[in-house]
């Protein structure tokens, strides 16, 4: 077993799934196949393109509606579509759910684990594709299924994301001017460097963290810690700590800003 943990199925006899639905899609969507789910091609209406850097464009979404809502937020997705495509966001995201269902309906396609280059693609072995199996069936996943994951991962869990981030870039920065009278800025990480993994970066004369927002669900399953921490542990493109963010009663919640000062305080002042 190399995709899925033993904290993330449950068995009965020699039969195991996946402990939900939504850790399968996620599982087999951004770490089972050679590449990920949303680097895909999507075929518009004259030619083939990969599908645009979703994050880059959230963060530059905020930056021209530093307000802008979930509204606005799917109009902008849908002229970028349109512009770049031909087609319509919906007509992406069902070319996208299409490719997901694929995977999961016929896991015998997906790549060896030992044949993984990529250190962000972990593959899969054949207790993995029996897991998946086993798992589609038990949860009757449908190609709808896969078409309403993707759409809510490219809208609603972009849009969180890029309110996370946000949010935290204000709340840091607030907190370290007040602390240490002006001495750090804290911004956004590269737009289009989706390699690097960085999204807010905290940085002054002698400092300089990198790190990741990430959805209170990341740190609930082990093996997608462990593969980004894994993915992320290269010096070049090293990872100092991760911003966990939650949604509750509307509005996002950081839930782990304590560490994010220890932090600081542990790296920057030595």
């Amino acid at each position: 077993m190399h995709l899925f943990s033993k904290e993330d199925i449950v068995c009965v006899a020699n039969d195991c799934v996946t402990k939900s639905k939504e850790l399968l899609l996620n599982m087999v969507a951004n770490k089972a196949a050679s590449i990920n789910l949303t680097s895909s091609y999507i075929y518009g209406q004259n030619n083939k393109d990969r599908m645009f850097y979703i994050q880059g464009e959230i963060r530059r979404f905020f930056r021209d509606n530093p307000e802008g809502d979930i509204k606005r937020w799917i109009l902008w997705l849908n002229k970028i579509c349109e512009t770049k495509y031909g087609i319509s966001l919906e007509d992406v995201c069902t070319q996208l759910g299409g490719i997901l269902y694929n995977w999961l309906s016929d896991p015998r396609g997906l790549p060896d684990a030992t044949t993984v280059r990529n250190n962000k693609r972990m593959g899969v072995d054949d207790e993995d594709r029996s897991i998946i199996s086993n798992s589609v069936e038990k949860y009757n996943v449908k190609i709808e299924d896969c078409i309403k994951w993707i759409c809510d991962l490219i809208i609603k869990r972009n849009y969180e994301g890029g309110l996370a981030e946000k949010s935290a870039i204000e709340l840091l920065q607030n907190y370290l001017n007040i602390r240490y009278k002006a001495m750090f800025r804290v911004a956004y990480g590269k737009d289009n460097d989706d390699r690097s993994g960085i999204d807010v970066v905290i940085q002054s004369h002698n400092c300089n963290l990198k790190l990741q927002i990430k959805r209170i669900s990341y740190v609930k399953y082990k093996s997608i810690k462990d593969s980004y921490d894994s993915s992320y542990s290269k010096e070049e493109n090293r990872i100092d700590g991760y911003l966990i963010y939650d949604k509750n009663d509307g509005k996002i919640h950081i839930l782990n800003l304590n560490k994010i000062y220890e932090l600081v305080n542990k790296k920057c002042f030595k």
